[in-house]
């Protein structure tokens, strides 16, 4: 496998690869005295909460509000656990399938320090932490609004918000 030159790489990066690139030359100015390898893998982490993780909870938390309205009332009964266990599972699985999606593709990223010292400006701390907000609000917020809009209608979300 060879390394990304810093010349084809920056033209054909996807929005995972980009956001990766940011996170590491962020992660390296802040922590320049840590490993390079504790960095790359810091960064990685980062990505994967928030472009799997994050998507994964939004997506459970709208199952779980729809779960509310239509499943079987004896169901939810016998399956009743506390809501930390099910987001312990969330996580779990997000890392687990972040890992097996993203860890590899961005492990070419490792030791060329090039590409990301690329993505080390003002304008790009900006973009990381626009994407991390987006991110959260739409998985945070909107993904759950919309699951109570369309269980409980209207009467759902104002009762929500009292």
């Amino acid at each position: 496998m060879s390394l990304p030159s810093a010349q084809t790489t920056s033209q054909n990066l996807g929005i995972v690869a980009r956001y990766f690139l940011r996170r590491r030359a962020l992660i390296h100015r802040k922590y320049s005295g840590n490993e390079p390898s504790a960095q790359h893998n810091r960064a990685v982490l980062e990505t994967i909460l928030i472009f799997v993780g994050l998507p994964i909870i939004g997506l459970g938390s709208f199952a779980g509000i729809l779960a509310l309205r239509w499943a079987p009332n004896p169901l939810v009964a016998a399956i009743k656990l506390s809501p930390y266990i099910y987001l312990v599972m969330l996580v779990i699985l997000s890392l687990v399938i972040g890992h097996l999606w993203l860890a590899k593709k961005l492990r070419i990223y490792r030791r060329d320090r090039t590409v990301y010292q690329q993505f080390d400006s003002d304008k790009d701390r900006e973009v990381i932490f626009w994407q991390k907000v987006t991110m959260t609000v739409i998985c945070g917020v909107v993904i759950p609004i919309i699951a109570i809009y369309i269980a409980f209608g209207d009467q759902g979300l104002i009762n929500a918000v009292k």
